[in-house]
């Protein structure tokens, strides 16, 4: 793109400050992130950050609230904090450490461990009843990649939905 980022520092009373000023549109703005942005950064700290998203459906927030409560109030690294969608509920756990694979371990050590916990008495079975998938944009993204895994196609007859159920698997590439 044409859009230029920069970095600059600063001496204030209160120490030194850096901004970075980045372009806005996604393409611009990724790219610059990940090749300049985040190594600039990590050079600057001894501390790395990763997140780990698990996506649900089929419970809602409140119960997921209620069965995971000693993790959210209690989690020190990795933390655990639920965020609601359109029908899906998302849990990301964020994990610090000295490298970026030592944090997506922890994170991945604790997703595993979530999986199991029982759901009762506010649904049946356990979480990993509820998870459609890790690091998954959306439930259709994670239908669309297990139907390609096991090369198998859908087809929808909607009248009550007009459309919407064969829109949102079509709006994944």
């Amino acid at each position: 793109g044409t859009a230029p980022g920069f970095a600059m520092t600063a001496q204030r009373e209160s120490g030194e400050v850096t901004m970075i000023l980045l372009p806005g549109p996604p393409r611009e703005l990724e790219p610059l992130f990940s090749e300049r942005v985040r190594p600039y950064l990590a050079a600057q700290s001894e501390t790395m950050f990763c997140s780990v998203n698990i996506g649900m459906y089929g419970i809602g927030e409140a119960a997921v609230g209620h069965i995971l409560r000693d993790y959210m109030e209690h989690g020190q690294n990795p933390t655990v904090a639920p965020y609601c969608g359109e029908g899906e509920v998302r849990l990301r756990l964020t994990a610090r450490g000295n490298t970026e694979e030592a944090c997506r371990q922890l994170c991945m050590q604790l997703a595993e461990e979530i999986r199991g916990v029982s759901c009762e008495p506010y649904k049946p079975g356990t979480m990993n009843d509820y998870i459609f998938g890790i690091d998954c944009d959306s439930l259709q993204e994670a239908l669309v990649g297990l139907l390609r895994r096991k090369h198998l196609t859908v087809s929808a007859a909607e009248s009550c939905t007009g459309g919407y159920v064969a829109k949102r698997i079509t709006d994944i590439p």
